[in-house]
């Protein structure tokens, strides 16, 4: 391994890397960012995925454990949750400036590239479908894509943001050794628009959050009623019909919370 340069600096280097490699935990990094704002669909998908992945690694115990370290990337402009995690888990907050949106995307698409490299991440998973636009050599990059509506549906998106996908999530795709996908139908969309090796594609479908599967309180559901006017399953449907942006979907034209919450009281249900 060393040869004829065996007691030399360059050797003794590389050997000394060698061994830090051998020895360290795999570093993990997942952009959490996202978790900074108000918590809807996605938001909610790195929460569960972020607690879960802690969850198997207090409970996983013995040889077979693998030590990895996970690296979870905040923004300094709001505050970091607070988050119950394994010894594990890292936080680290970037230094630079994300007060605005533009400055949040700038970091995620080119400044996140230099960080992923300072701290000597061996995979990095952006939950939320993008990825730098720049790829660090010894880094494996996974993406999760949870829809193509940007595509399917083009009027529910503005000029900017469709731009903006067609130039930053096409990278993404082109650059990520893995892409995890929540069904088979966005599998299958990935394949058709963007031409991706059915390989390279891994479908995760999602699971079910522990506080779904309680039985809701009364206070809970007088809590509802006394917001929405309705029964807490009737929600999708007032959704259905007053639309939500955070999703990214219209609702239906010239229905409001009032209407919708009429409709649903008089006809319970679509």
């Amino acid at each position: 391994f060393q040869g004829r340069y065996g007691k030399g600096y360059y050797s003794a280097f590389i050997l000394k890397e060698f061994q830090e490699q051998k020895t360290r935990k795999k570093r993990v990094g997942i952009n959490a960012r996202y978790l900074q704002r108000h918590r809807s669909g996605i938001e909610r998908y790195i929460y569960e995925l972020i607690l879960n992945l802690s969850e198997e690694e207090t409970v996983t115990k013995g040889p077979e454990k693998k030590e990895v370290e996970y690296v979870l990337f905040f923004n300094n402009h709001a505050p970091v949750p607070s988050l119950d995690l394994s010894s594990n888990f890292k936080i680290y907050i970037s230094q630079f400036p994300t007060k605005s949106r533009l400055l949040r995307l700038i970091w995620e698409d080119f400044f996140l590239y230099y960080e992923i490299k300072k701290q000597k991440i061996d995979m990095f998973h952006g939950p939320s479908f993008f990825i730098p636009f720049k790829k660090y050599k010894n880094c494996k990059y996974v993406i999760t894509v949870h829809d193509l509506a940007f595509l399917r549906y083009p009027k529910s998106f503005t000029f900017a943001t469709q731009l903006y996908y067609k130039i930053f999530f096409s990278r993404s795709v082109a650059l990520a050794d893995t892409i995890i996908t929540d069904s088979e139908s966005t599998k299958n969309d990935i394949m058709q628009y963007y031409c991706v090796d059915e390989k390279k594609i891994r479908v995760v479908y999602l699971g079910i959050s522990k506080d779904f599967l309680k039985k809701q309180e009364k206070s809970y559901m007088n809590k509802v009623k006394e917001k929405y006017g309705l029964k807490p399953p009737q929600i999708i449907d007032y959704k259905a019909l007053v639309g939500d942006a955070s999703d990214n979907y219209p609702g239906v034209t010239g229905i409001g919370p009032k209407t919708a919450s009429s409709l649903l009281n008089k006809y319970e249900t679509l």
